[in-house]
C-alpha cells in the first residue's frame, strides 16, 4: 500500500508541473511573439477573406453589372438608279412644209408666180398678159401650152423690163433664166413665133433688144 501513495504522489506533482509550464508560456507569449512568414500569410489569407486586423468584417462588393453594349448591325444595300425610259418622240411620220407665202403680183394659180434676180442673165418671153380682166385665163393657159415655163410681174422684177402698157401691169410666161444669150435665143424653137429675148438687169433700159 505504501508504492500506492508515492505513485499518486508523483502524478499530482506531474501534472501541477505540466499546469504551470502551460502557463508560464501563455504569459510569456502574450509579451513577445516573434512574427512569422506563416502568420502574415494567414492574415492575409483573413483580410481577403473579409476579416480585417480589427476583426471587422469588410464586404466584397460584387462588380456592377455591366449592360452588353449592343451594336446596330446597319446592312447598307446598294441602290440601284431606276433606268430613264424616254417617251418616243410624237413626230408624225410625214410633217407636211409650212406653206410658201406668195410673192407680190401673185394671181393664186396652181402655180406661184417667180421674181428672178437681177443678175444680166437671160429669159425666153413667150407670151405676155396686158388685159387686167384677163391676167389670170391667159398665164394660165401659156402656162400650160408651154411646159416648163413660169410667169412674172414685170413692175415687181428688174428696170431691163417694161413695167406697163397704157397704164396697166404686164404679166410675161416665159422660159429660163439662162446665163448665155445663145441659150435664151435656142429655147424660142419651144415657143410661139413671136418669143424673144430680154436681160434681166437693173442698169439695162426696158427699151434694149437682143438680137437672135
Amino acid at each position: 500500500m505504501l508504492w500506492l501513495g508515492a505513485a499518486a504522489l508523483a502524478v499530482v506533482v506531474l501534472v501541477g508541473g505540466g499546469i504551470g509550464l502551460l502557463l508560464s508560456q501563455g504569459g510569456a507569449g502574450d509579451e513577445v511573439r516573434p512574427s512569422t512568414e506563416d502568420e502574415s500569410n494567414d492574415e492575409a489569407k483573413t483580410d481577403d477573406a473579409g476579416t480585417g486586423s480589427a476583426g471587422v468584417a469588410t464586404t466584397l462588393l460584387a462588380p456592377a453589372e455591366v449592360a452588353p453594349t449592343t451594336t446596330a448591325l446597319v446592312v447598307v444595300t446598294p441602290t440601284t438608279a431606276p433606268a430613264t425610259t424616254v417617251a418616243p418622240s410624237t413626230v408624225p411620220a410625214t410633217t407636211e412644209p409650212p406653206p410658201v407665202q406668195p410673192l407680190v403680183g401673185d394671181l393664186g394659180l396652181a402655180q406661184l408666180i417667180t421674181q428672178p434676180v437681177c443678175d444680166d442673165t437671160y429669159i425666153t418671153v413667150l407670151a405676155s398678159a396686158v388685159d387686167p380682166d384677163r391676167y389670170a385665163s391667159a398665164v394660165a393657159d401659156s402656162l400650160v401650152n408651154y411646159q416648163g415655163s413660169n410667169y412674172l410681174k414685170t413692175v415687181e422684177t428688174c428696170s431691163s423690163l417694161r413695167p406697163s402698157v397704157d397704164g396697166a401691169d404686164i404679166y410675161v410666161v416665159y422660159f429660163g433664166p439662162y446665163v448665155s444669150r445663145d441659150e435664151a435665143c435656142d429655147a424660142r424653137v419651144f415657143g410661139p413665133t413671136d418669143a424673144y429675148v430680154r436681160t434681166l438687169s437693173l442698169t439695162v433700159p426696158d427699151t434694149h433688144r437682143i438680137q437672135c
